[in-house]
């Protein structure tokens, strides 16, 4: 084989043992095919132990790949729950500073009844607080279709998620947990499986199509099958990762709505708190 190397006047000096550039396509799609005819050749001449030891190369090689995934997903995993965990005590917080200005406005309706009491004649009372249906007040108060839809919102939030399964599938069953667990699991079951079978669910239809996957191994060697069935396992838990990060992130934004609805709540609340509470204070002082 030559390449072109220099020019000396008219003539062409080639180097040996480096290939010769071509000259059409077609040269090229030649080489190409020696290419891979040498590496038929190659492979036809390899023993059976080496081809099997070549495939379980390439079988732990594609595991390897396959682990690093499962890790940034079940990292990710554990960052969604954690997050969701804040999201759920914020949420709390909330319901708390809505209930507590609740309360505030039915201390306001006790002490706007006694003002009324001491600064009022009594059929001017008698007259508002029929006005009023029975009370005279303007409270702000949330009808019960908003209640309503506000329960089923908050439904819907991180209350129809178990983050404690998930949080518990993490911290309990980690990447070597998986391996050395692998054994004591129902055959063709995953780890998810095996904890809702925990739980008394049905896992049939899950068992039998992994089994008919690990079927297909049968045609491979015995170690190349067994790293091949520990790869579906590990893609098998990257998938149950991705639905629970999915199922997540829906139920992260419906947290967020039901939020915004609180907020405003409260916002609306301690804006009629503190103008409630002004006006009382200006019927004390009529008073002196």
């Amino acid at each position: 084989m030559f390449r072109r190397k220099k020019h000396l006047g008219t003539v062409t000096v080639f180097e040996e043992d480096e290939p010769v550039p071509a000259d059409n396509f077609d040269d090229l799609g030649l080489n190409d095919i020696k290419h891979k005819d040498s590496t038929n050749q190659d492979l036809n001449q390899m023993t059976a132990a080496q081809l099997e030891s070549l495939a379980l190369g390439t079988a732990q090689t594609g595991r390897e790949g396959t682990q690093r995934a499962l890790r940034m997903a079940l990292e990710a995993r554990e960052i969604g729950v954690s997050t969701a965990e804040t999201m759920k005590s914020q949420t709390a917080q909330l319901e708390k500073m809505s209930e507590d200005i609740e309360v505030v406005h039915d201390y306001l309706d006790k002490s706007e009844r006694l003002i009324d009491k001491m600064t009022k004649p009594k059929l001017v009372r008698m007259f508002q607080r029929k006005k009023g249906n029975g009370k005279g007040l303007d409270k702000v108060k949330i009808s019960k279709k908003e209640r309503e839809d506000r329960e089923q919102l908050r439904d819907k939030g991180l209350d129809a998620v178990q983050l404690d399964d998930m949080s518990d599938s993490q911290k309990t069953l980690t990447l070597d947990d998986i391996d050395d667990q692998r054994d004591q699991l129902f055959d063709g079951e995953t780890v998810t499986d095996y904890k809702r079978s925990r739980r008394g669910k049905k896992k049939e239809p899950q068992i039998k199509e992994t089994r008919q996957i690990r079927e297909d191994y049968s045609q491979y060697a015995a170690p190349v099958a067994s790293v091949m069935r520990q790869q579906d396992d590990d893609l098998d838990q990257i998938s149950d990762a991705l639905v629970d990060m999915k199922a997540l992130a829906s139920a992260m934004n419906n947290e967020l709505d039901y939020q915004d609805k609180l907020i405003t709540e409260v916002q609306d609340f301690t804006q009629e708190t503190a103008r409630r509470t002004k006006d009382n204070a200006q019927k004390i002082k009529r008073i002196k």
